[in-house]
């Protein structure tokens, strides 16, 4: 369901910024033993102390890590207190988080008991919880024309390892809804990023407009050698997350990588 609602209005955020800068929070797995919590922190100061600096999550906040799961450590966090912790970690930056999507770490306790633990966990901090596929409207209030730009989320649950595999998943949230002008998916731990360039007729006006479309696979927050990905013979990724800037006055979106050596 888009936006967990039943609803077909997109959520709206205003912003009296030159530019806006989105961080997204993906696949951190906190609880794992692989997660770089130091870094995590880092990043969440960095969101707390600049007033242009905002988030949202692709999902995979926590780790999950509960004895059914296929990968599980017994080294990890225990849910409660890999819960616990988050909330502490997120409630400070709570007002600047845009949107936030479920994922198949927390799906496992859905199937086990029937608790969205993503949902519960949006809730406890006060953010907004999109449900599996979120879209959001982020608009420009000191621009000649309120520019707005209109951004879709979800985690995906791609099974593909290959830089292909992974940018076709990010392309088919993209082919739900066309007109939106940034796709961000999680899941796969890798960072890529392409812009599209589409065209679109424009009904009012009898004209043919192009458009400028940003897909981004967003990263993660484990160290590879730590995590199951080296034992599965998942080959390492980057460490980070990615930081998206949208322009207030002209259309145009740029995507920075937070990386533990640049924050």
């Amino acid at each position: 369901m888009l936006n967990n609602s039943d609803s077909n209005i997109i959520p709206k955020r205003t912003f009296n910024l030159p530019e806006l800068k989105i961080v997204n929070l993906g696949d951190v797995h906190y609880g794992s033993i692989a997660c770089e919590k130091n870094f995590f922190k880092k990043v969440i100061n960095y969101i707390k102390d600049n007033p242009d600096v905002y988030w949202l999550s692709t999902g995979d906040m926590l780790d999950v890590n509960i004895s059914k799961s296929p990968f599980y450590d017994p080294s990890g966090l225990e849910i409660n207190d890999e819960f616990n912790e988050v909330v502490d970690l997120l409630k400070p930056i709570a007002d600047k988080c845009l949107g936030f999507v479920g994922s198949n770490h927390s799906h496992r306790i859905h199937k086990l008991a029937g608790l969205n633990l993503d949902q519960i966990l949006a809730k406890f901090c006060g953010i907004l919880y999109l449900g599996n596929t979120g879209l959001i409207n982020c608009t420009f209030l000191n621009s000649r024309k309120n520019l707005s730009y209109y951004i879709s989320m979800t985690h995906g649950f791609s099974g593909g390892t290959t830089l292909g595999a992974k940018a076709n998943s990010v392309q088919r949230l993209y082919d739900m809804v066309p007109n939106v002008d940034l796709c961000l998916e999680g899941h796969t731990h890798t960072f890529i990023t392409t812009v599209k360039e589409v065209y679109s007729i424009n009904r009012s006006n009898n004209k043919l407009v192009s458009n400028t479309v940003t897909l981004c696979v967003c990263g993660h927050c484990l160290n590879w050698a730590k995590s199951y990905a080296s034992s599965s013979k998942y080959q390492p990724t980057p460490i980070g997350f990615p930081e998206i800037i949208l322009n207030g006055k002209t259309k145009n979106t740029e995507i920075k990588f937070i990386t533990p050596t640049n924050i």
